[in-house]
């Protein structure tokens, strides 16, 4: 994609709106933008991040974070080819910054002070981090897309999320209908929600990986999961997002039991099986997109950008790092868990217990009963 063809006024109105609405930074705060130099898109969203604090007349500075050592060659990205990477000139730029200030973080993979995420570490020196992670998986023809999923759209993201919630924490059972009629149900009780929608209120860290727009729980019993669904795309080897044509899974008592999928998707099947003791392929995550800049047929080759769009997604096999204790009784505590894979479902149709929450090509059909409308009302007021 050539430069002029790039949304950048899209862009750097995203941009602001994140540091503004989503981080609510002002002119008493300090902007760092860290980026590479490894896919273009990193330096692409670094720019449209420049761009906008110097519109809004912010105070900011921008670094490639392998200039202080790190990669002789920014081409290969594995620990063989890291040279001698200066880290205390890396946080002595981020020790110049206070409480509240923002660290943005466009990076081609993900940039490490240690083994534990950098986000995390910023988070202990109560720094704001907005993190754009893996986006050398994401082919230049979709740089638009990328922009177009950054969005803010938070108004938006806590009413569903809100009216979501609230179907799922009664539930007795979450059908999803394909378009061909195949249905998959969940028939028992559903684990804790969680959100992902850069929504900060009330809470003691301000980070989060962008693109947002997500709610995902899974079910309490993982055997309560029965029928089929389809697929239409999932993550090949090399951990990008690959479109195909539908085929079918079939899940009895929480497990996929047969599949009709290309030779792909069955290398992947093999993998899953392989790390459980009982050969066996769990469904895990339930996970629901709300982020309307990505469309279906629209590609983000990240996969976990590619989860926010609008629609349905499952996680597959032992690992999931938030619900891993169930596990545990069956598992032991010290249980093999490597693999989390998300597929993409064929889901025209949401319905929880009868009523329908979700029309593909109409997207979540939020409603609210006048009475919760007051409720609210009066919980504001009385807060």
């Amino acid at each position: 994609m050539n430069k002029e063809e790039i949304n950048t006024k899209k862009l750097s109105e995203n941009c602001s709106k994140i540091v503004t609405e989503n981080f609510k930074i002002t002119k008493d705060n300090k902007v760092l933008i860290f980026y590479d130099n490894v896919c273009p898109l990193s330096k692409i969203v670094a720019d449209g991040y420049a761009l906008a604090c110097t519109e809004l007349g912010f105070n900011f500075e921008v670094f490639n974070f392998y200039e202080f050592g790190g990669l002789d060659n920014p081409d290969l990205l594995d620990e063989n080819h890291m040279v001698e990477f200066d880290d205390e000139k890396v946080k002595a730029k981020v020790e110049d910054l206070t409480a509240g200030d923002l660290v943005v973080l466009s990076q081609s993979s993900s940039f490490r002070m240690s083994k534990y995420r950098w986000r995390n570490l910023l988070h202990d020196l109560d720094l704001k981090v907005a993190e754009h992670a893996h986006m050398r998986m994401n082919d230049d023809s979709e740089t638009n897309t990328y922009i177009e999923s950054l969005n803010y759209d938070l108004p938006y993201y806590k009413k569903t999320a809100a009216f979501l919630r609230e179907k799922i924490e009664k539930s007795k059972s979450i059908k999803l209908v394909s378009k061909s009629g195949k249905v998959i149900e969940f028939s028992g009780e559903m684990d804790k929600i969680y959100e992902n929608a850069a929504n900060f209120e009330g809470k003691k860290d301000w980070g989060s990986r962008f693109p947002v727009g997500e709610i995902f729980t899974e079910s309490l019993d993982l055997s309560t999961v029965n029928g089929e669904f389809e697929i239409y795309a999932f993550p090949r080897l090399d951990h990008k997002t690959v479109l195909c044509e539908q085929f079918t899974c079939i899940v009895e008592g929480g497990f996929i039991v047969s599949h009709n999928g290309p030779k792909e998707f069955e290398e992947l099947f093999k993998l899953l099986q392989a790390e459980n003791p009982e050969g066996v392929c769990f469904i895990r995550e339930l996970g629901m997109g709300m982020n309307r800049g990505i469309k279906r047929d629209t590609r983000l080759g990240d996969i976990s950008s590619f989860e926010r769009h609008q629609g349905v997604h499952f996680s597959l096999g032992m690992k999931h790092g938030i619900y891993r204790k169930k596990l545990i009784k069956q598992y032991g505590k010290k249980f093999y868990q490597r693999y989390h894979i998300d597929v993409f479902v064929d889901a025209d149709q949401i319905i929880i217990d009868g009523v329908k929450v979700f029309q593909y090509g109409e997207g979540y059909l939020v409603k609210y009963s006048p009475w919760n409308t007051i409720l609210n009302w009066f919980s504001k007021l009385f807060a």
